[in-house]
């Protein structure tokens, strides 16, 4: 085979040119000639580049143009190109040469290469700019902050030169810098300031950029104030100092105006200051008056606020039963909704009201240590309001239904209510407010309020539960949250171990405690504070659950533990000073005056620690004929024994008193 091929090479070099003379058959042929030229020898990054092939062939015809690069950052070249390439120079990071060569052939197999050079430089692209600017706008003495933030994508370094170009003349920081900043000068009138700045890089590429902020004239601002005086309650002919505070952020306050626009015609005298004294002058009646203050600046902008004070007669106060001089425990009730002459009808309330205080088996046992007194707070129109059903009387107190949404809570403006009492009855120990109104209501709290309904007696003791002895409701129904935690009061419990239960002093049998409805004594009913499950009660009922039931053994030690911690147990003592002297041939007596009836004490005499016996038929009286030695000790130690107390943690409900005595 391969003897074949090559006898057929040479048969078809042999014939090659046909018929010719034997001259022919000796010639050479003469290879093509070429030459390249470019549309440029230097080109920057996405130029377009054009070169051009001059190809000859003397003794035949050029059959082919063959295209390449054989050097630099690759390019596309066009697969049919023959006598001229087009390409587009690419980024390069650095300047390099790029260089492309040609092959030409001609029509007898013969070729020639060329190539050329082309330089490809880098584009240095110029640097953006955006400015950003603290103010758009911004008046006398503001500083402004200028930031330039500068992109170069060829990451040269950067020079910075800022200039103004328009407006007043402002003092630059440092221009050399990518921040700027300036203080606004003071000027008349509005004006614009135009800044530039012109940033180049290594390679001296220059951009700039301009930013304007509008210049405001000194802008005063108007002074704040504000009352110091807040929830003021006054009676009348009383005195007293009202103020409010005012600041002037860009100056100072030069004056303080005081202007009644509401209510009785006070005494007071403006001096101009941020204080003023007024006197209220005599009432018949709850009136409200508002002062409107005036406060002016240096630059003669001003500001307002008011101040409303709530004023009240100086009512009549009557001690319907017990001590004034604060001594023991000391119950006003305040009369709310009733008009002047509905007062009869408000002292028959507290009359039954104490009545029915007096007779209740646990308070009355205690019943000497209490104090009641009445204040004859005559309202403007009667009854209560109804917020729900957008019915309202002006009352001294404010007194209202459907307190928290609950139809029969009864509310009044406890800030009120306590303001008048400790002003017409400063030694009070607990308030209660009567409401005339016949509907059922009343609530516990700091002060503690009744309506006039049926069993209106009841309802205040129940009341009184909350409010002095803070004792839980124990009725089941009412919740609003399903959250379960210990309480606080004394007769509400989520603890089910006996051992552990806060009233387990009270169990007869702490292993055979009662909890079923219709079971006595004290054990762990199911159902309290609003809860049908999870929280306890002691009693299967109580007055803290139903109107005209008993307290019951922990209800009543809470009420008479707290009876001591107000009143204490001792009233007074003789002789009043705690060192004294016994003439020999003179006999010298002691006494206590306890707060509670004596069957109710415990009393125990006590001479150098050595029991002694009271007086006869006279517990609180010992009498000593003699001096027993040159010094000596009395002591007289009282104890509750009525039986309500069993637990006394912080010996509430015991006292002592001890004289010491020099004999002469």
């Amino acid at each position: 085979m391969r003897l074949f091929i090559a006898l057929f090479v040479v048969f078809s070099i042999s014939s090659c040119g046909g018929g010719g003379s034997a001259d022919n058959t000796n010639s050479k042929n003469t290879g093509p000639t070429l030459q390249l030229s470019s549309s440029a020898t230097s080109v920057k990054a996405g130029e377009s580049v054009t070169i051009t092939a001059d190809a000859k062939d003397s003794d035949g015809s050029i059959v082919s143009y063959q295209w390449q690069q054989t050097s630099g950052t690759g390019v596309e070249l066009a697969s049919d190109a023959t006598t001229t390439l087009t390409f587009i120079a690419p980024n390069v990071t650095v300047t390099e040469n790029l260089i492309i060569a040609l092959t030409v052939n001609d029509n007898d197999g013969a070729s020639i290469q060329k190539s050329i050079s082309i330089q490809i430089k880098e584009i240095n692209n110029a640097p953006t700019i955006a400015i950003e600017s603290s103010h758009a706008t911004a008046s006398v003495g503001i500083k402004v902050d200028l930031r330039a933030n500068v992109t170069d994508e060829d990451i040269a370094s950067i020079t910075y030169l800022w200039k103004q170009v328009q407006g007043p003349e402002l003092v630059l920081s440092d221009t050399s810098l990518s921040t700027l900043n300036f203080v606004v000068p003071d000027v008349s009138s509005a004006s614009n300031v135009i800044l530039s700045l012109q940033v180049t890089d290594n390679t001296g590429q220059m951009s700039t950029a301009q930013t304007s902020i509008s210049l405001l004239p000194k802008q005063s601002i108007p002074p704040e104030v504000y009352p110091l005086s807040y929830d003021v309650n006054l009676i009348s002919l009383e005195e007293t100092l009202l103020s409010v505070s005012a600041t002037d952020s860009d100056g100072e306050i030069v004056s303080y105006q005081w202007q009644q626009i509401s209510g009785p015609d006070l005494t007071f005298e403006d001096n101009g200051v941020d204080s003023l004294s007024v006197t209220v002058p005599e009432l018949s009646i709850h009136q409200q008056a508002t002062f409107e203050i005036t406060v002016m600046d240096d630059d003669g902008l001003s500001s307002k606020t008011t101040l409303s004070m709530n004023l009240f007669p100086r009512y009549q106060v009557t001690t319907v039963k017990g001590r004034t001089d604060g001594k023991g425990v000391d119950l006003i009730i305040l009369a709310e909704g009733f008009g002047q002459d509905e007062l009869p009808l408000f002292e028959q309330a507290v009359a039954d009201f104490v009545q029915a205080f007096e007779q209740e088996e646990t308070i009355k046992v205690h019943q000497q240590a209490w104090n009641i007194h009445r204040i004859d707070s005559i309202s403007e129109q009667s009854g209560a309001d109804f917020p729900e059903d957008n019915l309202y009387v002006n009352t001294v107190f404010d007194a209202y239904f459907q307190c928290g949404g609950i139809a029969r809570l009864l509310c009044v403006n406890s800030s009120k209510a306590l303001a008048v009492t400790a002003k017409l009855a400063p030694q009070f120990d607990q308030v209660i407010v009567v409401v005339n109104s016949s509907t059922y209501g009343g609530a516990g709290g700091q002060v503690a309020t009744f309506s006039l309904a049926p069993s209106a007696e009841g309802i205040a003791i129940h009341e009184l539960g909350h409010s002095f002895a803070g004792l839980a409701d124990e009725y089941n129904y009412g919740a609003t949250d399903d959250t379960i935690y210990e309480p606080n009061e004394p007769n509400a419990t989520t603890i089910t171990i006996p051992t552990e239960v806060k009233w387990r002093h009270w169990f007869e049998d702490i292993d055979n405690i009662p909890t079923q409805s219709g079971q006595t004594g004290v054990g762990l009913f199911e159902g309290a504070r609003y809860h049908a499950k999870n929280y306890y009660r002691p009693l299967d009922n109580s007055i803290m659950k139903e109107l005209g039931q008993p307290f019951g053994p922990v209800n009543a030690e809470a009420w008479a533990l707290n009876i001591y911690s107000t009143a204490g147990s001792i009233l007074s003592v003789k002789p009043d000073e705690e060192h004294i002297n016994h003439a020999s041939d003179t006999p010298l007596t002691f006494t206590i005056n306890p707060v509670h009836a004596p069957d109710n004490n415990k009393i125990t005499w006590l001479v150098n620690d050595v029991e002694q016996s009271s007086d006869v038929n006279k517990p609180t009286q010992l009498t000593l004929n003699t001096p027993p030695s040159s010094s000596y000790t009395v002591k007289v130690e009282i104890i509750d024994n009525s039986g309500l107390i069993k637990k006394d943690t912080q010996q509430q409900a015991k006292a002592s008193y001890t004289w010491s005595v020099t004999a002469q």
